[in-house]
């Protein structure tokens, strides 16, 4: 099984004062992992915010994530579904991205992994597709769905 990281997860494993730091580094190990570049591009842009804890320098921001993208497992997928045919859960603009990824890890018979709790209950019939980490419980996912 792949799992597409959802940016949460991404920045989580990244940087050591994120709340989900510890869930998320004890769940990845072992795991085939992917990436795309609404990912890493939410990563980028969300730890350089200087609004944010992180307020890393970009130049650390790329570091960081190319640490991550250096795992065993990891894969990049090529975000090629056309945008105005597979998203159709989204309801509104705050859900586009989400509908996205979960259709982006259907398509490759994935589960996108996400800490955001708002996700499965956008999946619907096909919250299959989604893995739902636990933050109070390292390593374990929630919502029904095993870690493997």
């Amino acid at each position: 099984m792949t799992y597409l990281l959802d940016a949460n997860v991404l920045i989580a494993l990244g940087w050591s004062i994120h709340t989900h730091h510890h869930p998320a580094n004890q769940w990845l190990p072992g795991k085939q992992f992917a990436t795309c570049a609404q990912t890493q591009l939410a990563f980028l842009r969300l730890s350089t915010h200087p609004n944010l804890p992180y307020r890393a320098t970009m130049q650390d921001a790329r570091a960081t994530l190319r640490s991550i993208l250096a795992k065993a497992g990891h894969e990049f997928w090529a975000m090629d579904l056309p945008p105005l045919d597979h998203h159709p859960e989204a309801r509104s603009h705050e859900e586009l991205n989400d509908a996205y990824l979960l259709a982006l890890a259907k398509s490759r018979a994935a589960r996108l992994v996400t800490f955001d709790a708002g996700i499965p209950v956008l999946a619907g019939a096909n919250a299959a597709f989604v893995e739902l980490l636990s933050p109070s419980t390292p390593g374990q996912a929630t919502a029904g769905q095993p870690t493997t």
